[in-house]
């Protein structure tokens, strides 16, 4: 019997299919193709409405919430049922929770307001304006801080008292503290707790609110100077961390 020769190129891929037959030789493979298996279709059970229900019972009770303080839900399609009034909690129950009702206020360096909060209103502020105690406009170089007669006036940064008595002039009784190049001037009031030369801190008292020099009522007339020069003292305020405008009271008119 002769041979067949069959050429094989480098590269190429050979396989071959063989299998062991009953005389223990090896013989070529026949493919046969697998047969296939349908597979019923076995729907998935959903639970019912009471399932559900405990199901989310078992949810909530793993996250420690209080089952009876759950309005009682019903799985089923989106319908809900709303609870008995007994099952919800009363409100007198749950803790109180105070909440600010304000920023703080004191600021950059214990930096506090001249007057406390809620007891004042700003009645003018920096700027032109009309003269309210004569003919014309003037240029307001403070801002007024409505308030009763009598109402303590706080030192705003600490400082040295340079000034401490009656003015002379349309500043009534008045009150500087030097700080620096910054001076601090508190205009208007009825009575003086401060001298010449004492120190002071922020929110220490150097007098009370009056209606002293040329004022049309009770307030203090608060103003800044920096190097001899005003500035603007609700944005002096501001810089040191503290608004006026955000603790004026609501009763004054």
């Amino acid at each position: 019997m002769g041979r067949r020769m069959h050429r094989v190129i480098a590269g190429s891929i050979l396989s071959a299919a063989l299998c062991i037959g009953t005389t223990g030789l090896l013989s070529p493979a026949v493919a046969t193709a697998q047969p296939t298996i349908d597979l019923p279709q076995i729907p998935i059970p959903q639970p019912d409405a009471q399932q559900r229900a405990a199901i989310l019972a078992a949810v909530l009770d793993a996250t420690g919430v209080l089952i009876n303080q759950v309005a009682a839900i019903v799985l089923d399609s989106d319908v809900l049922t709303a609870p008995d009034a007994a099952d919800v909690p009363s409100t007198a129950d749950l803790p109180e929770i105070e909440l600010p009702i304000a920023p703080p206020t004191v600021g950059l360096g214990g930096a506090v307001l001249p007057i406390d909060a809620g007891k004042y209103r700003i009645s003018s502020g920096y700027g032109g304006r009309n003269n309210p105690t004569g003919n014309g406009s003037q240029f307001h170089q403070g801002v007024d801080f409505a308030a009763d007669s009598g109402t303590p006036i706080h030192a705003v940064t600490g400082g040295t008292v340079v000034q401490a008595g009656d003015a002379g002039d349309g500043y009534g009784k008045l009150v500087r503290v030097k700080s620096g190049n910054t001076e601090t001037y508190y205009g208007h009031q009825s009575s003086i707790a401060v001298a010449v030369g004492d120190e002071v801190a922020p929110g220490d008292v150097l007098g009370a609110v009056g209606n002293t020099g040329n004022s049309t009522g009770p307030h203090l007339h608060f103003e800044v100077r920096n190097n001899g020069s005003s500035i603007e003292p609700v944005a002096y305020l501001k810089t040191l961390g503290i608004d006026p405008s955000l603790y004026q009271t609501r009763d004054r008119s």
